[in-house]
C-alpha cells in the first residue's frame, strides 16, 4: 500500500459519512409509515458504504501504523537498497513468474516502473515489507521466507486470499543484491519456511474494534425502537450486528489465544 496514511484518512472519512446518512435517515424519516424514497436511499446507502469503508480503514490503519514503526526504527530486521539496474532485472522476472505461476500480482511487482538513481530502498520488519514507499503487511502469509536464485536473487512470501471467484494465491517478492547476503540471511533466519508470518495480535484487535461497532448497531437499534416505525429495519439492524459482534469476538477469542501459545513458546 502506498500512501497509508492518506488511506486511513480517506476511508475513515467514508465511514462518518456512511454512519451519519444512515442515522439521519432514521432520525428524521424513520418515525413515518412510508419514510419514502430519500430515507431508503440514505439508509440503505449508508449501511452498504459502512462495512466496505470499515474494512479499508481499518486497513489504513494497520498499514499506517507499520510505517510508523519503520520510521521510529522498531521491529527492523533487515535493510539494504536496490540498484536500478538490478530493480529494472527484477521487475522483469517477476512479470515472468506471475505468468509461469499464475500468483496474484502483488503491489511492489509493477509499481517502480522508474527508478531514483539512488536506488529504492528494502526494509524488512517483523511484521511488514517495504520497497520504496511501498508497504505491505505479512499478516495473510501463509508461509515463511523463500530465498530463490533468481537472476537477480530475490526473497518471497506466499499467501492466499477468498473471493467470489474463489482461492487466490499471491507471491510477495522483493529483489536482494551483492554484498546484502547477511542482511537477507537474517531475513530468512527469522522467517522460516515452517514458520507462519501473520501477526494474531494484530488479527486480534481488528476483530475487537469490528466487535465494537457491530455492537454498537445493535445498541443502536434498540434505543430506536421506540422512535422508529419501520419495525423490520430495526429488526434487520439489531439482528446483523448482534450475529456479526458475537462472530467479530469469536475470532478476537481465536487470535488471542494464538496469541498466548506464541507468548508462552517464546518465554
Amino acid at each position: 500500500m502506498r500512501n497509508p496514511k492518506r488511506y486511513r484518512n480517506i476511508a475513515s472519512l467514508l465511514l462518518v459519512l456512511a454512519v451519519a446518512s444512515a442515522m439521519i435517515a432514521v432520525l428524521l424519516w424513520g418515525d413515518q409509515d412510508e419514510p419514502g424514497t430519500v430515507f431508503y436511499l440514505m439508509f440503505f446507502s449508508g449501511a452498504a458504504l459502512a462495512f466496505p469503508a470499515l474494512y479499508y480503514a481499518l486497513s489504513g490503519i494497520g498499514h499506517a501504523r507499520q510505517l510508523n514503526r519503520i520510521q521510529r526504527g522498531e521491529g527492523i530486521i533487515a535493510r539494504w537498497t536496490v540498484d536500478e539496474a538490478t530493480w529494472r532485472d527484477f521487475i522483469r522476472l517477476n512479470a515472468r513468474l506471475v505468468e509461469e505461476q499464475g500468483f496474484y500480482r502483488h503491489n511492489i511487482g509493477h509499481i517502480f516502473e522508474t527508478v531514483p538513481s539512488n536506488g529504492i530502498e528494502v526494509v524488512v520488519t517483523d511484521r511488514a515489507v517495504c520497497v520504496g514507499d511501498d508497504i505491505q503487511l505479512l499478516s495473510g502469509a501463509s508461509s515463511g521466507i523463500l530465498w530463490l536464485a533468481g537472476p537477480p536473487p530475490y526473497m518471497e512470501f506466499r499467501g492466499s486470499y477468498y473471493s467470489k471467484s474463489g482461492l487466490h494465491r499471491w507471491a510477495l517478492r522483493f529483489p536482494t543484491v551483492p554484498g546484502a547476503e547477511g542482511e537477507a540471511a537474517k531475513v530468512r533466519s527469522h522467517f522460516t519456511p515452517q514458520t507462519t508470518a501473520y501477526n494474531p495480535r494484530i488479527r486480534r484487535n481488528i476483530a475487537l474494534i469490528a466487535s465494537a461497532f457491530f455492537i454498537l448497531l445493535f445498541v443502536a437499534a434498540l434505543l430506536l425502537r421506540e422512535t422508529v416505525t419501520q419495525v423490520e429495519i430495526l429488526v434487520g439492524t439489531a439482528v446483523c450486528g448482534a450475529i456479526f459482534g458475537l462472530a467479530s469476538l469469536l475470532f478476537a477469542l481465536i487470535w488471542h489465544i494464538e496469541l498466548r501459545k506464541r507468548q508462552r513458546g517464546n518465554a
